[in-house]
């Protein structure tokens, strides 16, 4: 976010606990191999598909089942709470 306040400006970032090693749910390579390892994340993810109304679709070559689009990335941080 950019702000603006009395002349000044200010650029905003958030930073994530997360990195490669983080990744639990969904592809990091664009799609083409994705991860759906970890139980409660997938129960979470069906939840949030089937309130947004998405079907669960297989996703890369190591067909994976994933509720999104199949570069979505979940990652649980190194905090322990879950990001997508």
């Amino acid at each position: 976010a950019v702000i603006d306040y009395f002349g000044y400006r200010v650029l905003c970032v958030s930073l994530l606990p997360i990195a490669k090693t983080t990744l639990r749910y969904g592809s990091d390579s664009g799609g083409r191999f994705a991860t759906s390892d970890d139980v409660t994340l997938n129960r979470l993810m069906e939840r949030v598909g089937n309130a947004l109304n998405l079907a669960g679709h297989y996703v890369g070559k190591n067909k994976r089942f994933i509720h999104g689009p199949g570069d979505i990335e979940g990652h649980k941080g190194e905090d322990g709470r879950y990001y997508v």
